[in-house]
């Protein structure tokens, strides 16, 4: 039986590297940019969870995708949303970057093809937030002097999630029981090399936004 985990682990290696040391998210994690730039982020992140939770839902029956469908735990979408009321009630004003765009048509398109390669989305997504959050969240409560309640932290509060390392082993012990076929395998390790690029594309797009 294959291993997912540890071949995603491998095959995104780089581009993971790659993406925590692009300007902007170095910049994030510093607590360097404005607290516009940082709504401008949301303000795309809420694009792409909106066209990654629209299809989730449509897959929620379709046994490759039901495996791991766990809205409760990790849907963004609103957590998202409550952030932006928070930090700028005029974030609906904030453009949508062609990154950003092109980033939500691939899901959509993968989605819609009930392809494997959502599969790889929903992982560099989910898990890289469920992962990482917490520090990230510390963080950004320094920088922009946010209250202990959570409010403007929302995205990274997964309050339906009691223990992240035991949910993370659920989450890819259901991706190794429907995923073994070697060409899905194959699928998902490209496609989430992809979504990594995209995810930095979308760094070094927010990088040159002046705000």
């Amino acid at each position: 039986m294959s291993d997912i985990r540890k071949l995603l682990k491998e095959a995104t290696m780089g581009s993971h590297e790659e993406a925590e040391k692009s300007s902007f998210m170095i910049d994030m994690l510093k607590g360097r940019l404005t607290k516009k730039q940082y709504v401008l982020f949301l303000v795309q992140l809420r694009y792409i969870y909106k066209a990654l939770e629209e299809e989730s839902e449509k897959l929620r029956d379709y046994e490759l995708h039901a495996s791991v469908y766990f809205p409760s735990e990790l849907y963004r979408f609103q957590n998202i949303s409550a952030d932006l009321n928070y930090l700028d009630p005029k974030w609906s004003s904030y453009e949508i970057l062609k990154s950003t765009k092109k980033y939500a048509e691939r899901i959509h398109e993968v989605g819609i093809r009930k392809s494997a390669r959502f599969l790889s989305h929903t992982y560099v997504r989910y898990m890289g937030d469920v992962s990482g959050g917490q520090m990230i969240r510390y963080k950004l409560r320094k920088a922009y002097q946010l209250p202990e309640n959570g409010d403007g932290l929302k995205f990274y509060d997964f309050e339906n999630i009691n223990n992240i390392k035991n949910f993370k082993s659920l989450y890819f012990s259901r991706l190794n029981e429907v995923v073994q076929n070697e060409e899905a395998i194959k699928e998902i390790l490209d496609e989430a090399r992809l979504a990594f690029k995209m995810n930095i594309n979308l760094f070094n797009e927010l990088s040159k936004v002046v705000c």
